[in-house]
């Protein structure tokens, strides 16, 4: 539907949960990406839900809608760069896929604002770094300030990456945190990048390895699969 609509010049908007959006995965391919449509998907629920059970985590999508030429993957660090994204996206020329977790949030009044595709910003820039921490979404505002000597870089694009911010740091340490997939997720696709550009980089990648995640609350899912912030602060460390 939301292909025919793109077809007739709408810009359809398709809001889908995480997990709900696995079964669409050769619409979105064939009938969305194939043909370059300007269609924006909202995933809802990306990321852990916690207490609405194993099969409702959205930690695949990312890992599934990468591989899809043409397609953009983002997520916001907060509710106004997340609006700022969905305002974007209606102006790109080919599908976007823009992730928001589960959560309740109060969007203030405000201008809207363009995001360029593919551009990451330094949260915090240090003049002579130790590490850089690449991260995405909410987990963001998490790190920021809490260490020092330290870079602290929005990934809010998914895909496309920012090969500038990533030619940039690669000359030192890279610490890549998600709550998502770590097969196929941002680091694998950083990892890739680099290999593919012959340019030798010291990456840790924080991620969920290659099992299902239980249900249960948050906190304890976090610290179950080592992606909270004390398993962070562990590879920081080394480097501080």
């Amino acid at each position: 539907l939301a292909s025919g609509l793109a077809l007739s010049g709408k810009r359809p908007f398709v809001s889908i949960y995480s997990s709900f959006l696995q079964r669409a995965y050769d619409q979105i391919n064939h009938d969305i990406c194939r043909m370059k449509l300007p269609v924006v998907i909202g995933i809802d629920r990306a990321g852990l839900v916690g207490a609405d059970g194993e099969t409702h985590h959205g930690i695949f999508d990312i890992s599934i809608l990468s591989p899809l030429p043409n397609m953009t993957i983002a997520q916001g660090k907060d509710a106004k760069e997340t609006s700022n994204l969905i305002y974007s996206a209606f102006k790109y020329a080919s599908p976007t896929a823009i992730r928001y977790p589960k959560q309740e949030v109060m969007v203030p009044d405000y201008c809207f604002e363009y995001i360029e595709k593919g551009s990451w910003t330094y949260e915090q820039k240090d003049e002579d770094p130790k590490v850089s921490i690449i991260s995405y979404g909410p987990d963001v505002e998490l790190i920021k300030d809490r260490y020092q000597n330290v870079n602290v870089i929005n990934a809010r694009f998914i895909k496309p990456l920012d090969e500038e911010v990533l030619n940039a740091i690669s000359d030192k340490p890279i610490i890549v945190y998600t709550k998502d997939m770590e097969t196929g997720g941002l680091g694998s696709l950083i990892a890739q990048y680099y290999i593919d550009k012959g340019i030798k980089a010291n990456i840790e990648i924080i991620g969920i390895k290659d099992h299902y995640v239980t249900h249960g609350d948050l906190k304890n899912l976090f610290a179950l699969e080592r992606i909270d912030l004390d398993s962070l602060d562990l590879i920081v460390n080394k480097y501080l």
